[in-house]
């Protein structure tokens, strides 16, 4: 049994990272699955940390087979940076479980390491005929910097549903029993288009 989808392939990219950059991967052990925090920017303004709030209040976990709504971006402010973010974990469920991954390429900054991430391992089950039942997500978000240059940094809680990975005949390939993490989402805003910087878990 494993922690959450998140969590998962959050490890595999901590195991590759330390073997790119030529430490002794057969040796590491990545804590939790974890990736190294952003550090601040120098331009941010901090405003406070949704983790760091007791009991934060979530929304029900909503159906991932169904595409996540796509959030007005028309404004460039820290209201809109926390529904991007939002929408950004609802469709990480979505792509696993439909294959769907067109929305999610389309946030991705071709720069985020978790996006490709992401994409290769979605387009790794659809190859195979395999698919993810369950994953669901409920998200919490503020952002915690932003920057005149249209950057914006958001923390927050996100919980998953246990979830289960099956072959093309049904069977149960590999088990996620659901997990709550803390999350930090890196944000960008250029000519208008918004886009996926870097996603850390925790």
């Amino acid at each position: 049994m494993r922690r959450g989808m998140l969590t998962t392939t959050s490890t595999v990219l901590a195991v590759m990272l330390i073997a790119g950059c030529g430490g002794a991967a057969d040796n590491a052990t990545p804590s939790r699955g974890r990736t190294a925090a952003p550090s601040a920017s120098p331009a941010a303004t901090p405003v406070p940390d949704a983790s760091s709030a007791p009991n934060p209040t979530l929304p029900p976990i909503r159906d991932v087979t169904s595409p996540p709504q796509r959030p007005d971006t028309g404004r460039v402010d820290g209201k809109t940076a926390e529904a991007v973010g939002v929408y950004v974990f609802e469709l990480f469920p979505y792509a696993y479980a439909t294959g769907d991954l067109t929305e999610w390429r389309a946030l991705s900054h071709p720069e985020c390491v978790f996006c490709t991430q992401v994409i290769a391992e979605v387009e790794a089950l659809v190859a195979l005929g395999n698919r993810v039942e369950g994953g669901g997500t409920r998200v919490k978000l503020v952002p915690s910097a932003s920057s005149p240059q249209g950057e914006f940094t958001l923390t927050g809680i996100v919980d998953e549903a246990p979830a289960t990975q099956r072959s093309p005949t049904g069977d149960a390939l590999l088990v996620t029993n659901g997990d709550r993490v803390t999350v930090t989402l890196r944000l960008t805003v250029q000519g208008g288009t918004w886009s996926v910087r870097e996603v850390w878990v925790a």
